[in-house]
């Protein structure tokens, strides 16, 4: 089974340390059964630039933008119809939300989670959460 993981953000996963890595494989492992014929390719997108000036109407547009480039993605990289794909998703609030609503099907939407007080660049990695309801059979 060929399932992808799409890290969708501003930093790319050449970039998270061994830990951020390991949650990331056991994550996409778990939520396709433990399968060990599991092939996983890990793909990094770049977060959209996005202007904080665009009405809810452009962000909407360069949603739906990102939600086809996902699709096209994975049908031309003949991705598995039936694994679970893990999208890695964070950024502007309103982008994502658009995203992860209208694309739901075979896609487990995540992100990770830091230390309450935490910077990104003094953070560590805690852990994955799925984004609730997405192909998680909630």
């Amino acid at each position: 089974m060929k399932v992808f993981f799409i890290n969708i953000g501003k930093h790319s996963m050449s970039t998270w340390d061994a830990k951020h890595l390991q949650a990331r494989n056991t994550f996409v492992r778990e939520y396709n059964k433990e399968d060990i014929s599991l092939q996983i390719v890990y793909i990094d997108m770049p977060f959209p630039e996005i202007d904080p000036e665009w009405s809810c109407h452009e962000v909407g547009k360069l949603a739906y933008e990102t939600i086809e480039k996902i699709e096209t993605f994975l049908k031309e990289n003949n991705a598995d119809p039936d694994g679970l794909h893990i999208v890695h998703i964070m950024g502007d609030s309103a982008f994502v939300y658009n995203v992860v609503e209208r694309l739901n099907d075979g896609i487990v939407w995540d992100y990770s989670l830091l230390p309450v007080h935490s910077t990104v660049k003094g953070g560590e990695f805690v852990q994955f959460r799925p984004y609730w309801g997405s192909s998680m059979g909630l």
